[in-house]
């Protein structure tokens, strides 16, 4: 049988400890020890490089991030540079990428060779999807929850995260929060310089043994500034944006509800609220603030 999933929320987590929590989250995923299990945190600033990131997108020097007191970790996901800090949420989706409920054209090949079908199923869960299908499901998620929030948002061809249109007239065509937009379009508006849309949350996953790691970052009352110290996601006309600065709500709280919520729908999950014991000694002592995922009813 398998188990529902669960929600953690724990307050402000300082990066490190927090990946070393990711990674220990993962093996139990594998195992079939827990459920799939969506994290939510906070961390003080930090600037993260995926596997593949170009250095250069980085504009100022080590020296400087230290004097500024951003920590820098190079890591396995995907993606180039991104920042994590204060006012954004940072979610961690430890999930098998197994059978969901709205992904009824994923691909259902490619199991793992290790155990037998009913291990698999008991531990993933049957039906595998593609990581590509799965960062959709997590970009679709973060639109819904920005909709409850007052903030209308979408996804864009080619281009990997949630972003928000800067109103200039011009004609795009929407399908469920996804625009239709033609590559000669964005190469025109590169060439004249005009960045038409502006980045409000940024998505990079791993998948170790058929199991998600690393997530989303979404930018609900970051101080923007941060961004100047690279090339965000390592587009050189990146503008960054905020719930806050699109004039969306920003409770903490109702931030945290409405994406869950976006998840629930997306993937047909409902979350269950308590922390189970295996779970406990792992999140004790990470952060003062550290929280339960029944704190949802707070």
């Amino acid at each position: 049988m398998i188990q529902p999933p669960l929600v953690l929320e724990l307050g402000t987590v300082e990066y490190g400890e927090a990946l070393g929590l990711q990674r220990e989250l993962v093996r139990m995923r594998q195992e079939g020890h827990i459920p799939d299990t969506l994290v939510l945190l906070e961390h003080p600033p930090v600037i993260t490089l995926g596997k593949n990131a170009d250095r250069s997108n980085l504009l100022v020097a080590d020296e400087e991030l230290a004097r500024r007191g951003v920590a820098l970790h190079q890591i396995e996901r995907g993606g180039d540079i991104t920042f994590h800090g204060p006012g954004q949420l940072v979610g961690y989706t430890v999930f098998g990428l197994g059978n969901r409920a709205r992904a009824k054209s994923e691909i259902r090949s490619q199991r793992p060779e290790t155990r037998s079908a009913d291990d698999r199923e008991r531990a993933l869960g049957s039906g595998l999807i593609g990581v590509r299908k799965f960062v959709e499901g997590v970009e679709q998620a973060l639109v819904f929850a920005l909709a409850e929030l007052g903030v209308e948002a979408a996804t864009r061809r080619g281009y990997i995260g949630v972003w928000i249109e800067e109103r200039s007239g011009r004609v795009v065509e929407w399908s469920s929060g996804r625009v239709e937009e033609s590559a000669e379009t964005e190469r025109r508006s590169r060439e004249a310089g005009q960045s038409k849309w502006h980045k409000v949350a940024s998505i990079g996953i791993a998948v170790r043994r058929g199991v998600t790691m690393h997530g989303f970052a979404l930018n609900v009352t970051t101080d923007l500034s941060w961004f100047r110290l690279m090339n965000p996601c390592g587009l050189e006309q990146a503008v960054m944006t905020s719930v806050e600065d699109e004039g969306g709500k920003t409770d903490a709280r109702l931030v945290r509800e409405a994406t869950v919520r976006g998840f629930e729908r997306v993937f047909g999950l409902s979350f269950q609220r308590n922390l189970p014991r295996s779970l406990t000694s792992l999140t004790n002592g990470l952060s003062a603030s550290a929280i339960s995922s029944a704190s949802l009813r707070e």
